[in-house]
């Protein structure tokens, strides 16, 4: 395994782990608040744990070791992986700007 295959497969799995914490404290309930972004409801924290997790796996997946992950996305649509893992989080962002509260979201 070389460097940059490590230090991949390490990002990637920190990431993955990452989305596992965010996705039981998601269970939790209750609004919590994110730096920068402000409070986020449940949906939201599962979200984008759900994304984490999605985007740690492809990150081992593209930067690790030849052979380890041969279930992924093709390498030339890899862009959309990640793409569509920002915009999943940023769109459940919004959506807790616009629903109000009351309105079941949590």
């Amino acid at each position: 395994m070389s460097g940059a295959e490590a230090v991949a497969t390490g990002f990637g799995v920190a990431l993955f782990i990452g989305g596992v914490v965010l996705l039981s404290l998601a269970r939790r309930g209750g609004r919590r608040v994110w730096p920068i972004v402000g409070g986020v409801s449940r949906a939201t924290e599962s979200a984008a744990g759900l994304a984490m997790c999605f985007a740690g796996y492809h990150v081992v997946a593209y930067g690790g070791p030849p052979g380890w992950i041969t279930f992924r996305v093709p390498e030339q649509l890899g862009w959309m992986v990640f793409v569509g893992s920002g915009v999943a989080v940023v769109g459940a962002v919004a959506a807790d700007r616009v629903l109000p509260e009351e309105s079941g979201g949590d």
